[in-house]
């Protein structure tokens, strides 16, 4: 008897694990899953960019972002703005089966100034008297001019990346908080920037990039500006024309 009773509780825990097997691969039927998307300066965090679930699963998908972003997972019709304080959730059935592109673009709140690509502490200390300033005005086509006036310092494009020469270098420019690219003269065309208003903040930085400071404070200057949209700059067109997204990865359901 105590043979028997042994042998069927094996049998049972051996069918116990058939099912959660089962169940935790979809072949037993529609699952409970849930997937959880970390964005850091609009781009995902880590190397996952493709997320696959089964026809008829129940799915809880979770979006974190350092900075305000609008979330887009296609052929769902799923959007939602998330910010750093409130995350986005969304709890539907996988009822719809291929690949569908999640994409964001971002929000009008500007992101934080906070995060520089050298802190005070690996500066350059520049010659008294080193300052920068910055004008930009919109573009009649995209973007916007940017004039830079600078005193005692010099762009010194042919050297960049070499060793330092006290006054040299080239400038930085961000939008938003986000890095654009870099700076070899008084001009500079930033094409990239879309409708709406945003901050721009621009460096001074040695041959090496380290940013220049005098007397501890760093060489930059801010600014904010107003971007028209296509239709406010009298073009035509509607608001879909000044949305851009960009697509970050994919939502595959299977069959």
């Amino acid at each position: 008897m105590k043979k028997t009773i042994l042998v069927a509780l094996a049998a049972v825990a051996a069918l116990s694990l058939m099912l959660a097997a089962c169940d935790g691969d979809g072949v037993g039927g529609p699952s409970a899953r849930t997937i959880t998307i970390e964005l850091e300066r609009g781009q995902i965090a880590g190397d996952a960019s493709n997320w696959q679930v089964n026809a008829n699963d129940e799915v809880t998908l979770v979006v974190r972002s350092d900075e305000p972003v609008n979330f887009h997972l296609h052929g769902y019709d799923l959007e939602q703005d998330v910010t750093p304080e409130e995350p986005a959730e969304f709890i539907f059935t996988a009822n719809a089966t291929g690949s569908f592109p999640i994409t964001i673009h971002r929000s009008a709140v500007p992101a934080s100034m906070s995060d520089h690509d050298a802190s005070h502490e690996s500066a350059i200390e520049g010659p008294a008297g080193m300052s920068v300033g910055v004008e930009a005005t919109p573009d009649s086509v995209s973007g916007l001019n940017l004039r830079l006036t600078t005193t005692g310092f010099t762009f010194s494009p042919e050297e960049v990346g070499g060793e330092h020469v006290q006054g040299q270098g080239h400038a930085h420019v961000y939008v938003d908080g986000v890095k654009e690219g870099r700076v070899y003269g008084d001009y500079y065309h930033l094409g990239s920037v879309g409708p709406g208003e945003h901050t721009i903040r621009v460096t001074l930085n040695a041959n090496t990039h380290a940013e220049y400071a005098v007397e501890g404070q760093l060489v930059e200057h801010s600014i904010s500006v107003t971007v028209p949209s296509v239709e406010d700059a009298g073009h035509g067109g509607g608001a879909d024309s000044t949305t851009v997204e960009a697509e970050l990865g994919r939502f595959e359901v299977r069959p």
